[in-house]
């Protein structure tokens, strides 16, 4: 599997799928990303995607591509917009690409886009915790772009014998040329 490092507008991508960070009310637009796959996508992934309306931090969802280059769009909510400012942690990436990949190798995807996840919010404490005291001050669980890069780089490595050959992240998802920064070698 080869894995490239990129920038540029990722609605642009060709191929067999990309990832669309998003709320987990998915037809809310509170992404950049969200917005232009919505609106490159639509009228008919909108509709397909209020369809299916909610899913939780931690999973995915794969919808058809419709008028993007790309054959399907795979939703991974990393906000919950619910809850004001919660946002996904380090364990519920790891298994929402865990679940995005599943899907991309159960459709037969050999390329694939995924932009750095990274919510810009901090996590409030849970409920529990702030019930029970446990800390009194929040937890910044905000991931960094470079802990995220590590996310997907492990994920993928259990999806070597997939039908996923090639993996292109995004660095930054404004539209611009798209070019190759850095290959990423495995272990």
């Amino acid at each position: 599997m080869r894995i490239t490092l990129c920038t540029g507008d990722i609605t642009e991508f060709e191929g067999g799928a990309l990832i669309c960070p998003s709320d987990t009310e998915l037809t809310n637009s509170s992404t950049s990303i969200t917005k232009l796959v919505l609106k490159k996508g639509r009228p008919d992934l909108a509709k397909e995607v209020s369809a299916l309306g909610y899913i939780e931090l931690g999973c995915a969802a794969i919808f058809k591509g419709y008028k993007l280059k790309v054959s399907h769009v795979i939703f991974v909510p990393v906000k919950d917009g619910g809850h004001g400012d919660v946002a996904i942690d380090y364990l519920l990436l790891h298994k929402a690409l865990r679940s995005a990949l599943t899907l991309a190798d159960l459709y037969g995807v050999e390329r694939l886009a995924i932009p750095m996840m990274v919510p810009r919010a901090t996590t409030k404490p849970s409920i529990i915790r702030s019930l029970l005291s446990i800390d009194d001050k929040p937890a910044s669980t905000t991931l960094t772009d470079d802990a995220c890069l590590d996310i997907i780089a492990a994920v993928s490595r259990d999806f070597e014998d997939s039908t996923i050959k090639e993996i292109s992240i995004y660095r930054n998802t404004k539209p611009q040329n798209v070019q190759e920064l850095l290959p990423i070698k495995r272990r």
